[in-house]
């Protein structure tokens, strides 16, 4: 039985596989992030993102960091894929999520974990809401749109930060 509530004049309806899902994809969020301000690993990924040939003179081994980076990228990915099934089902269209999805990063800003968090849930109220006014083809166009608005308005995302080249 879903949990049933009014929000603006309008039933809104929450599934318990929604709310399961949504409870992992927390878990998991947090769990990257963790890793990747608190770990060794995560520290070496870092390091290497922001500079391989530093990361190479402080002993740092890059061909694992990124071999390391690919498998955090692919579980990540495979989670998500797994999360998306449970709702939507398995089709060949469910590869296109993955454009939406770099919509988003982009729009958060590539170098905030904050950012794409504000980021994707921006856009997912924003396509259900377009979805319910303006039905689903409209949906579909939010996440790029968004972006670029974000970026015109600020061209490293939401909470991304202005690089900066010291000599």
């Amino acid at each position: 039985m879903p949990i049933r509530f009014e929000l603006f004049g309008t039933m809104i309806f929450l599934f318990g596989t929604d709310l399961v899902n949504m409870a992992v994809a927390l878990l998991l969020f947090g769990g990257i992030v963790a890793f990747v301000k608190f770990t060794k690993g995560g520290i070496a990924i870092r390091a290497t993102a922001e500079d391989q040939s530093t990361a190479y003179s402080m002993g740092i081994s890059v061909p694992k960091v990124f071999s390391r980076a690919w498998v955090l990228a692919s579980t990540t990915g495979a989670i998500a894929g797994a999360i998306l099934a449970t709702r939507n089902g398995i089709s060949p269209s469910l590869g296109l999520f993955g454009f939406s999805v770099l919509a988003i990063v982009l729009m958060g800003g590539l170098d905030s974990y904050v950012g794409v968090l504000i980021a994707a849930m921006v856009v997912g109220v924003l396509e259900a809401m377009t979805q319910w006014q303006m039905g689903g083809g409209w949906a579909e166009i939010v996440p790029y749109v968004t972006v670029l608005v974000v970026l015109i308005w600020r061209p490293h995302g939401l909470m991304g930060q202005k690089e900066v080249e010291r000599i």
